[in-house]
């Protein structure tokens, strides 16, 4: 059923309904929109697809949720899997399951708890991330904070403050018959300062470095300290300025 006025869009069951501008667009069940979209609030708790753009202050999905457009949102809430085919920009994402980007994602906060999937950039103030990433290109923020539940990538990362660890073993992950560790893999880290664990780079550069455990580090450039675990393996330090 749906219920279309002036204002609001309402889909219970299942319907379709057309793009254009209203204050709270609400899906409870399977929906889908066709057209572009502007509205304060678009909920969507089952099934929905947007056959264009979405322009809203806020876009919480409950299940699977497709945009074909672009997304732009002041609040991104992802609690299940949703696709966006073009760039998303917003001011705070937050993902607790499945989110995939095709292009961009700029933000200026970016919390995850679960899967991310970005075929461009990301850029953001502030990056966490409890779970695994995969960034085609770059990964730039000014505070990231990475806590690897599963294999994680990216072709450049770039901050002030880079913090890469990888999570603990919980009940759950020691009744498991098999378990992989997770990694990071990156070709080049840089950033005021680095600290990372379980991470493979070609390149790691910073002011301060500090290079745990289960790293695979082919080039450390440091400028004022750096740190090496016996359990890492760097192959080649140098200072900054130094020939």
């Amino acid at each position: 059923m749906v219920e279309q006025s002036k204002n609001s869009i309402r889909i219970s069951g299942s319907g379709t309904a057309t793009g254009g501008m209203y204050d709270t667009v609400r899906i409870d069940g399977t929906g889908q929109i066709t057209g572009d979209i502007e509205c304060l609030t678009f909920t969507s708790n089952g099934s929905s697809s947007v056959d264009g753009s979405i322009i809203a202050s806020e876009m919480t999905t409950n299940g699977s949720a497709r945009v074909s457009g672009h997304a732009q949102v002041e609040r991104f809430v992802a609690n299940g899997s949703v696709m966006v085919e073009g760039h998303v920009s917003a001011q705070r994402v937050t993902n607790s399951g499945a989110v995939r980007v095709h292009g961009n994602l700029n933000a200026e906060e970016v919390n995850c708890t679960g899967e991310i999937k970005i075929g461009g950039s990301c850029q953001a103030k502030s990056v966490k991330v409890t779970g695994s990433f995969h960034i085609q290109e770059q990964l730039h923020a000014d505070q990231i904070d990475i806590t690897l539940h599963g294999n994680s990538d990216a072709k450049e990362i770039d901050g002030a403050m880079i913090r890469v660890v990888k999570s603990k073993f919980s009940l759950m992950s020691l009744l498991w018959l098999t378990r992989t560790v997770p990694r990071l893999t990156a070709g080049r880290i840089e950033g005021d300062v680095v600290e990372l664990e379980n991470t493979e780079a070609s390149i790691v550069q910073g002011k301060r470095v500090r290079i745990g455990k289960h790293c695979e580090i082919g080039l450390l450039e440091y400028e004022e300290a750096y740190e090496v675990s016996p359990e890492a393996n760097v192959r080649q330090v140098r200072r900054i300025g130094e020939g």
